[in-house]
């Protein structure tokens, strides 16, 4: 039987295919994960898995935090980097920052201090 080319086979089970599944793979992957224990949580009953489930929805979420903790602390020192870069920029050549703004010479330059040491101080 041919399958239906509106479905995913994963080889276990045909997941539909479509806005759903295109809305669930769109979620960073610590939602996706959040997401997963929910189901496993509603079909640990019906399916009798209990503590033999491969995967606990409770670590499964401990995961997801895990993962969530550590994309908003690189997405916090990214934005560190990008407004030290736009200030080295402006205060050596000046100019359009918009037209620099994927990663240059002035974000490895702010990396680099940042890494030695450098900290914004409050007052500025």
């Amino acid at each position: 039987m041919m399958a239906d080319p509106k479905q995913v086979d994963t080889g276990q089970v045909v997941f539909p295919q479509g806005a759903i599944l295109e809305a669930f793979s769109s979620l960073p992957l610590w939602e996706q994960a959040r997401a997963a224990a929910d189901v496993l949580e509603a079909m640990t009953i019906p399916l009798g898995w209990g503590a033999s489930s491969p995967w606990r929805p409770r670590e499964l979420r401990e995961v997801a935090s895990g993962m969530e903790s550590r994309a908003k602390e690189q997405a916090e020192a990214d934005a560190e980097v990008n407004a030290l870069a736009k200030v080295l920029f402006d205060l050596m050549i000046g100019g359009d920052w918009s037209e620099r703004v994927k990663p240059n010479m002035w974000h490895d330059r702010a990396r680099t201090l940042i890494e030695a040491g450098y900290r914004k101080s409050v007052d500025s």
